[in-house]
């Protein structure tokens, strides 16, 4: 009996959905006798579910078939990981589309790289993320290889208060001095402790930054209006659950646009800076 009726027979058994039945199997008394059911003992389907001893025979069947065929498990997890992925990546290029305006052009959100650049990548990313830190030299070897590209950094706090706390403290520190964040930001992400309110004003002050006037900013409609942006950016590109890090890369017109037919990427998770290259030189600029 191959998989496929043996998978969609139990279904009707457990569900009690004949919807679900296939019919090749339900007609076909052949069927049965591979899977050990002659055609006697074989129910009609409307007693599928009214017969207390007939599901835990089926899902006898189903568990010997694939103790038998351990290689059916790895074949259909790979199948459904497929189709999460490109589930995913349709709804994320959905939302760069949706959001283009506020993904690529807003002025609160942090530019590194070449601010004039066609060629965009876009970072979300948490200070306390363990795998943001370890973006942090491909970051640095992306821009080095690549001088005409521009890098937004989205600031997405998914760690709780601290994360909100210091993504508040970066984007304050970027509206104060755009050459002080960037000292603040690479700080940030080099430091191997824990962070806490203390330790993120005292990298603030290392930076050189006015650690009084960050404090009073910090709270500013501005920077909550940013982070809440953010996150809903970040939602329409991946749903309820949100996590760090991300990237977009993209290829925008003369004026900051994103084309229908421009060339677009999302890559979640932490990546190489070769997948980021590959996706950079894939553009047409």
């Amino acid at each position: 009996m191959n998989m496929a009726r043996i998978i969609s027979f139990f279904l009707v058994v457990s569900t009690g959905m004949g919807c679900f039945i296939n019919p090749t199997f339900a007609a076909d008394p052949s069927s049965h006798h591979e899977a050990g059911l002659s055609a006697t003992t074989m129910p009609e389907p409307s007693k599928l579910t009214t017969d207390p001893t007939f599901k835990p025979e089926v899902e006898k069947i189903v568990e010997n078939y694939l103790l038998s065929h351990p290689e059916i498990l790895i074949k259909m997890t790979q199948a459904f990981e497929k189709k999460q992925v490109e589930a995913q990546k349709r709804q994320a290029d959905r939302g760069i589309v949706a959001t283009a305006d506020k993904l690529f052009n807003d002025r609160t959100s942090p530019v590194a790289g070449n601010p004039l650049g066609k060629k965009v990548v876009v970072e979300f990313f948490d200070y306390q993320c363990g795998h943001c830190k370890h973006m942090k030299p491909v970051m640095e070897g992306m821009i080095k290889a690549n001088p005409d590209v521009k890098v937004i950094y989205k600031l997405l706090p998914v760690f709780g208060e601290v994360s909100q706390w210091t993504a508040s403290a970066a984007l304050s520190a970027y509206q104060q001095d755009k050459a002080k964040f960037e000292v603040f930001h690479q700080l940030l992400l080099s430091e191997k402790e824990r962070l806490s309110k203390e330790k993120v004003m005292a990298l603030a002050k290392q930076a050189k930054l006015d650690v009084k006037h960050l404090e009073k900013t910090m709270q500013s409609e501005l920077i909550k209006n940013e982070l809440n942006t953010n996150l809903d950016i970040a939602t329409q590109l991946m749903g309820v659950t949100v996590f760090t890090p991300v990237f977009v890369v993209a290829e925008l017109n003369d004026k900051g646009e994103l084309l229908p037919s421009a060339k677009r990427a999302f890559l979640p998770g932490a990546v190489s800076q070769s997948a980021l290259q590959k996706e950079l030189d894939e553009m047409k600029r």
